[in-house]
């Protein structure tokens, strides 16, 4: 009645308008024929159709308003499989609307009101296979198994706070139900199963939103559906029936994908408790996804951002505008990002700068397009780690962080340390190696014993990480008995050194072991070999893409990840000189690079020049330079971790670290890092009789970041 009463809507103004897509009803064969009509969002019946929009899967021609329109194929297969036979269906979906700059830069601001005001959403995850109603009968007995498991063990509906007993227990409970109406042997349909929980759909960026912002959501796959809040009972049952039960190999992508799937709900339960979803982890979430345009990473996510609860700091959003570029979209948001939070949490999930793509952004400004390696470890910036809270303890209060219209970021520093040794980047084949070489190039500080020594060594190239705690929020620290580990890697490496061999050559070599046992100090080093394992295997989920640095005080540390992700490409807009850190990184690639550098300083010093930049790292075209001596590492307000530094112009080598840290001078950010003996903020306390309590007069220093 409201909808013919031409008095209820008169006096509105504001009334919007959005177009959508009248699709004719039809038989499945027949040619889709859609008719675009202008409408009342929240006085209109429609559904939203959301699909894979992360990659190019080829055009097909359909009738829009009598002339034809090319639309991607995962729309054309979803409008042919949801077109009614005997009536009309009215849906939204936003590759019929348009695709030209202008046209997407409109259809973005819409696109929240159009979502939150539909019927449902129907969430598209590709055509159905011969096995698809089974895999949907199944998937729906997981969900119902899971539901019973969280009901049984009392998990908690945020996975990150269930308890290893609570995660048991859950576990132990799916295990024990019966297995036969699973169907197990039928391997082809489990690989459907597999194949739809997988769905690349979930990779999609634009994801994310349409799932947060819909009312009802229904899964479907050809004509099987199921409700979105079995989907994701069925996904996480899944993994481990799987894995237990059907005895099949998951792959990373569907780890990946249970991941995204995990990030989504995260969203979804802050929504429905009236929280503030930020930018910064939206942004974070949506980097993991596929994208065609990585401004899609920010714009992608503003329709579902409120702002901050935590500074109270009203500070617009970003607004969608594709006539910028990436770098431009990428500062905009950082900027945002600042200002509203007030702290410096975007590098905590952020790659250095040397593993950056895009082009002219400030050293500070994440590049969001190339995520952070699934292997690379975080130290976690809880409410109980020092150097999260320091800052608020200071007198006088600290000044807040700001962004000015150059976009250089203005924040407070306290000097730490300066680095004056950095090792080549730990990989896969020489990480052992490196071990012994940094442990042999380590000097000995005053007053310093052999198990001092070594517990700093170890627990700085583990990060001090041991994987988790009680919960999953919990880091666990290494045992203190790591120590026998580590020293047989040591004691291992060691033997080879001297025998000149590898690991391999001495297993197939019985005169290579017959040497060892005659030679005094490979004899003394044998009882501490064969326990190295443990260590190993920490070493490597921990350390590879890092380098270890020593520092003017004697602390030693761990950097950013530095290397390359796989795939990572060139710099946007320009290829990228290739650096040469795989091969400093192997002694033998060490030894000839140096050897031609002192040849061409004889013959060609302008060329010798010119290669030792490139070895460096700082060849124009190479990516920006990881750590070096000379960085500073500092703490600063705002931030979670150390952060390692580098002045804009050159200084003074006979200064103090204090000294080095000038008043208003211009910095360039390099990446975060581990330093040990810092991270719990131990700069920051003072030891009483009976108690430790926070330094409340710290000097900060206002320095500006490039």
């Amino acid at each position: 009645m409201v909808d013919e009463n031409p008095f209820a809507r008169l006096f509105n103004k504001s009334a919007p308008s959005v177009q959508l897509a009248v699709l004719e009803a039809g038989s499945r064969d027949m040619p889709i024929q859609v008719r675009i009509t202008n409408v009342d969002p929240e006085a209109t019946s429609y559904d939203c159709i959301s699909y894979d929009r992360s990659q190019d899967y080829g055009t097909v021609d359909i009738t829009v308003d009598n002339q034809p329109l090319s639309i991607a194929k995962p729309l054309e297969a979803a409008l042919r499989s949801l077109r009614f036979a005997g009536w009309t269906r009215t849906v939204w979906a936003d590759l019929l609307i348009g695709s030209s700059t202008e046209e997407r830069s409109t259809q973005a601001a819409v696109m929240k009101n159009v979502v939150e005001n539909a019927d449902s959403t129907i969430v598209w995850l590709g055509p159905a296979d011969e096995h698809s109603a089974a895999a949907f009968d199944i998937m729906q007995t997981m969900a119902n198994r899971w539901h019973q498991a969280r009901l049984h063990s009392g998990f908690p509906e945020v996975m990150s706070r269930a308890t290893v007993e609570q995660m048991t227990d859950a576990f132990q409970y799916l295990l024990s139900k019966p297995v036969d109406d699973l169907q197990p042997s039928n391997q082809a349909l489990w690989q459907t199963i597999e194949k739809t929980i997988d769905s690349s759909y979930f990779r999609s960026v634009h994801a994310i939103p349409d799932i947060v912002l819909a009312k009802k959501i229904t899964v479907a796959s050809g004509t099987s559906s199921m409700n979105w809040t079995d989907f994701k009972a069925a996904s996480r049952a899944a993994p481990l029936i799987m894995a237990q039960q059907i005895n099949m190999t998951l792959s990373p992508d569907f780890q990946k994908c249970f991941e995204l799937i995990y990030s989504i709900e995260i969203a979804e339960r802050r929504k429905r408790a009236g929280e503030s979803i930020e930018l910064l982890p939206m942004i974070q979430s949506s980097g993991d996804c596929n994208v065609n345009d990585p401004r899609d990473i920010v714009y992608s996510m503003l329709p579902i951002v409120t702002p901050s609860l935590r500074t109270q700091i009203a500070e617009p959003l970003p607004i969608v505008d594709y006539t910028k570029s990436t770098a431009e979209v990428f500062t905009e948001a950082a900027r945002y990002i600042v200002h509203e939070r007030q702290d410096l949490l975007l590098w905590w999930t952020a790659r250095s700068p040397r593993g950056r793509k895009v082009r002219d952004l400030p050293s500070w400004v994440p590049d969001w397009s190339v995520p952070l390696p699934k292997r690379a470890v975080k130290v976690m910036p809880t409410m109980t780690n020092g150097m999260r809270v320091w800052w608020e303890h200071i007198v006088p209060k600290a000044k807040r962080i700001t962004v000015d219209d150059s976009n250089a970021l203005h924040v407070q520093a306290h000097a730490l340390d300066r680095v004056v040794s950095v090792s080549p980047i730990f990989t896969d084949a020489n990480c052992r190696r490196l071990c012994l070489t940094e442990w042999q190039a380590l000097p000995s500080q005053p007053g310093e014993d052999l198990e001092a020594r070594v517990q700093k060594m170890f627990r700085t190239l583990l990060l001090n990480q041991a994987g988790f705690g009680d919960t999953l929020r919990d880091i666990a620290q290494p045992k203190k008995e790591m120590w026998v580990s580590f020293q047989s890697v040591l004691a291992e490496e060691r033997v080879m050194e001297l025998l000149g061999c590898t690991e391999e050559q001495m297993m197939a070599q019985p005169e290579l072991a017959q040497r060892a046992r005659e030679l005094p100090e490979a004899a003394i080093l044998g009882p501490q070999t064969g326990r190295s394992q443990e260590f190993e295997a920490l070493l490597r989920q921990n350390a590879i893409g890092r380098r270890f640095f020593r520092t003017e005080s004697g602390k030693t540390g761990m950097t950013a990840v530095e290397s390359l992700p796989d795939g990572a490409g060139p710099a946007e807009g320009e290829p990228q000189v290739p650096n040469f850190d795989a091969a400093m990184a192997e002694p033998m690639g060490s030894n000839m690079l140096s050897g031609f550098q002192k040849f061409l300083q004889q013959r060609d010093p302008r060329a010798a020049g010119i290669l030792a930049q490139a070895l460096s790292g700082s060849l124009p075209g190479q990516a920006a330079p990881g750590v070096r001596a000379g960085d500073l590492v500092v703490a600063l307000v705002g931030g979670f971790q150390p952060y390692v530094l580098r002045p804009a112009t050159e200084y003074d080598v006979t200064q103090t670290v204090e000294q080095s840290l000038q008043s208003d001078s211009k910095y360039s950010y390099v990446g975060d890092c581990y330093l040990h003996g810092v991270m719990d903020g131990e700069p920051f306390k003072t030891k009483g009789w009976f108690s430790t309590s926070w330094t409340t007069d710290v000097k900060l220093v206002d320095i500006t970041i490039t």
